[in-house]
């Protein structure tokens, strides 16, 4: 799916709720809730044989399916994500069906409920990105040389596809939410803190107000006065930090608007977002994944904003007082 601009509704976010009594919940309502959160809270989910995988019964099975469900069967296999990150109502909406096609679709399947379908695509999706599977599966190098090349090879099929993918209209609508916006912040923990540092070096040369927290206390206090007139940009990839995917969440309730540069826009963070910037995820034989497409997405916007400076002339003179401090400071071995 290529890059996409989302306006997402920001009707009723932050608005105060009366307190009422709540029951415990329903043995239902906990095994829907283990299967909301079973990628990141680690779950085992039903333990079935390869040849049962829900992959296999939606390839197997679709042609024997109504129209409707054949459908919607076709489009689960090619984004097995979509099942273990989008509820019910999204993944009818993504797939141009309706709720009841999708649960039928589960019975039809061999399951008890859209529950159980999400429980096993999470275990599935989570198995398949963990590292040690992703080194195991590596196709193996000749030499060490070999290794070097093919990881070089699988970068540049990345920047060849994001150059293909990516669209203009997200990209400017990104563009714009980074210049404008009240303030920004800039968020990614793990490999995605890569990208992110990156990002906000860049931009807090061109504009102020920009933050990129990193600790547990400086999260807690970005979300001080957070409003609509503020952006978030965010990283997150598989496996999905739960850390991120919170602070995304926190910050749309406060009505902030937001630039996802992930993998899916059914990624957790990907489906709160005004702006996609879809990046692929790709490894071979990597514990981590590659941090190549994120970065480059970072340089093209920083690219953008740079085109700024000849028509801004407080720009121009914010950059030339940054080269001033710099002299000053003899930060670089050339000043004397």
């Amino acid at each position: 799916m290529s890059s996409l601009t989302r306006e997402a509704s920001r009707n009723g976010r932050g608005a105060a709720t009366a307190k009422v009594p709540v029951r415990a919940p329903s043995t239902r309502a906990r095994r829907e809730r283990r299967g909301r959160h079973a990628i990141a809270a680690g779950g085992r989910g039903p333990a079935r044989t390869p040849a049962d995988s829900i992959l296999e019964r939606l390839r197997q099975r679709a042609k024997a399916l109504p129209p409707k469900q054949e459908h919607v069967a076709r489009h689960l296999a090619a984004h097995l994500n979509d099942i273990a990150f989008l509820s019910v109502e999204q993944l009818a909406e993504a797939t141009g069906s309706s709720p009841a096609t999708i649960v039928r679709l589960a019975t039809s399947l061999g399951y008890s409920g859209y529950a159980a379908v999400r429980r096993e695509a999470a275990a599935q999706v989570r198995a398949r990105i963990s590292p040690l599977r992703l080194v195991e599966g590596a196709p193996p190098h000749a030499s060490d040389a070999d290794a070097f090349s093919s990881c070089l090879r699988s970068d540049a099929d990345i920047l060849a596809e994001l150059s293909t993918s990516l669209r203009q209209a997200p990209i400017a609508a990104a563009a714009r939410l980074l210049w404008s916006s009240r303030r920004v912040i800039i968020f990614g923990v793990r490999s995605s803190a890569v990208p992110a540092r990156l990002l906000g070096f860049g931009l807090r040369s061109l504009r102020d107000a920009v933050e990129t927290p990193t600790g547990e206390a400086e999260r807690a206090e970005m979300l001080v006065g957070v409003g609509p007139r503020d952006a978030l940009c965010v990283f997150c990839f598989p496996r999905y930090a739960r850390g991120t995917v919170m602070v995304t969440d926190l910050v749309a309730d406060l009505g902030a608007r937001i630039v996802a540069i992930t993998d899916n826009v059914a990624s957790p963070v990907g489906r709160h977002a005004d702006v996609v910037l879809q990046v692929p995820f790709r490894n071979r034989g990597l514990p981590l994944a590659s941090v190549v497409g994120s970065c480059a997405v970072v340089n093209g916007l920083l690219a953008v904003l740079s085109r700024r400076v000849r028509a801004d002339t407080r720009l121009r003179r914010r950059l030339q007082e940054t080269e001033t401090s710099h002299r000053r400071l003899r930060t670089w071995t050339l000043e004397r």
